[in-house]
């Protein structure tokens, strides 16, 4: 730019779905609760109650997925907000391993595939799960 010309602002916003997911699957699991704390007598199919069981399964499943996806597209995009106090050669590490499973010529990886993998090259510290 010369000629004292400004740059043209930009305004990002980052959605995190995973925290949907999660408010889901707990709000779920809540009300699958609440049916069973009203239920007297013998065992019988509710098919409400069982929607709610198993969306919020699938709910959770989502999170995880979602929140591990999140992981890598931030240290790939250098967005620090939620990632900033990893030592920069492991967010620099994620944002390889983002391109490398998202890229064109991507592997299909499950969920823990995509979480295990860094591990897996030896070039990160093992995942605590404790």
């Amino acid at each position: 730019m010369g000629s004292g010309q400004l740059g043209v602002p930009t305004i990002l916003t980052r959605s995190y779905f995973s925290s949907h997911y999660l408010w889901a699957a707990k709000h779920l699991a809540g009300l699958a609760g609440k049916t069973e704390e009203g239920h007297t007598g013998s065992p019988r199919f509710d098919i409400g109650h069982r929607a709610y069981v198993v969306n919020s399964i699938m709910s959770s499943v989502a999170f995880l997925e979602a929140a591990i996806n999140e992981l890598y597209q931030d240290a790939f995009d250098g967005h620090e907000s939620y990632i900033g106090l990893l030592p920069p050669q492991v967010r620099s590490l994620l944002g390889e391993f983002w391109a490398m499973i998202e890229g064109d010529s991507r592997p299909t990886l499950s969920i823990l595939d995509k979480l295990e993998l860094p591990r897996l090259r030896g070039q990160l510290m093992a995942w605590d799960f404790n």
